[in-house]
């Protein structure tokens, strides 16, 4: 993947973030009120911002803080860790399932 020079990208911690977070979503319906536990869960990766390169990021995010003209937000989660793949025996032969579409099929037409 390919990221432009002219965009630059910032690692945040956990506290900028969650401050981010609650300044500029916090007023939707869909926020979690517990973004903090979110962001602090052994599962986090991290989360960036990139924005135009030149342009300043104020990192305190006070209330008065300025956000450069266009801006993105990216957390990232190991889900690997939580979802595993599990292959185990099946409930029912092939044989079986066969037999039992070939009986629906009959009584459809029938």
């Amino acid at each position: 993947m390919h990221i432009s020079r002219e965009v630059e990208i910032k690692k945040l911690d956990i506290e900028q973030a969650e401050n981010l977070y609650r300044r500029c979503l916090g007023s939707t319906d869909f926020f979690p009120d517990d973004i903090d536990r979110i962001l602090k869960n052994k599962l986090s990766l991290g989360t960036w911002v990139a924005y135009p390169r030149g342009e300043s990021w104020d990192s305190e995010f006070e209330s008065n803080g300025r956000f450069p003209t266009s801006w993105a937000i990216l957390s990232v989660w190991n889900t690997g860790d939580l979802f595993k793949l599990r292959v185990g025996k099946v409930l029912y032969p092939v044989s079986y399932i066969q037999k039992f579409s070939d009986y629906s099929t009959e009584s459809s037409h029938g």
